[in-house]
């Protein structure tokens, strides 16, 4: 397991896709910061950006998605050069393989949430970015309203990202060759941008409909149990102290990593290598 691990750290080292997901956060502040910047410097309005709202999307950009990207990435590098196979030809292999790439997902998601978490930090030093408009009530969905809460909106971001890294990389395995860089992409966009669930919402409100005469609460609950949901709530729960909602927003992503790591496995259980 040890030595997994440690090929796991190795191959991230190197691994392109990790470093695109460090650019991306990046990407974001140059858009963000960029255009009221040139706005300003025209001279038709003053530089205003929302700092809640700029974490948010950083959060959301280089987190979320970033850490799912890296992921699916590096599994696919591994299909593609036959590092899966050797990987699992020990004893157990299979299993460890897949545990390696599970804590090694969770690891990203954590570096890259701290990664964002520096750059919003910055950000909030720089003239023009406001702390939140005053019609934004503090502590909203929309994004921290302090520095105090940036630390949990940062673990929602990771816990999240680690739960869509787990269902990317079982997409990746399911397949029987792997991705190319725009598979990876478009992969992670459907994952990130809610679409897979989405689909999966509309099978469960058609499921609902012919079970219940009023699926709205059904189909409530079963968006709430999705890692989209928990986003959408953000660390909104966790600044107001909602327990039973705080551990909602933590426990589903983790209960979607565990549900993908144990489909992966399966899977990888029947597959010729």
């Amino acid at each position: 397991m040890l030595n997994q691990i440690r090929s796991t750290l190795y191959l991230l080292s190197r691994d392109a896709y990790l470093k695109g997901a460090v650019v991306l956060p990046m990407l974001v502040l140059a858009v963000m910061l960029g255009i009221p910047a040139l706005v300003a410097l025209n001279g038709t309005s003053t530089m205003a950006v929302l700092w809640g709202s700029l974490v948010r999307m950083l959060l959301s950009v280089g987190t979320v998605f970033g850490s799912a990207f890296a992921m699916t990435g590096l599994v696919t590098h591994d299909t593609a050069t036959r590092g899966l196979r050797a990987a699992c030809l020990a004893e157990r292999g299979r299993g460890r393989y897949v545990a390696s790439r599970l804590l090694a997902a969770g690891a990203v998601a954590l570096a890259l949430a701290a990664w964002s978490s520096l750059l919003a930090l910055v950000c909030r030093l720089l003239p023009g970015v406001s702390g939140y408009s005053p019609l934004m009530v503090p502590s909203s969905a929309d994004g921290p309203a302090s520095l105090g809460e940036l630390v949990p909106w940062a673990l929602v971001a990771a816990f999240v990202g680690w739960a869509y890294s787990a269902v990317g990389m079982l997409l990746v395995w399911a397949r029987e060759d792997g991705l190319g860089f725009l598979g990876v992409c478009v992969l992670t966009f459907l994952l990130v941008s809610g679409i897979l669930e989405s689909l999966l919402s509309t099978l469960a409100l058609i499921v609902c409909a012919a079970l219940s005469a009023d699926p709205t609460v059904q189909l409530g609950l079963f968006v709430s149990c999705l890692p989209s949901g928990a986003w959408a709530m953000g660390a909104l729960p966790l600044v107001s102290g909602d327990s039973a909602r705080a551990a909602l927003v933590l426990v589903v992503p983790l209960v979607w990593v565990a549900l993908g790591g144990a489909l992966s496995w399966a899977r990888l259980a029947r597959r010729n290598l």
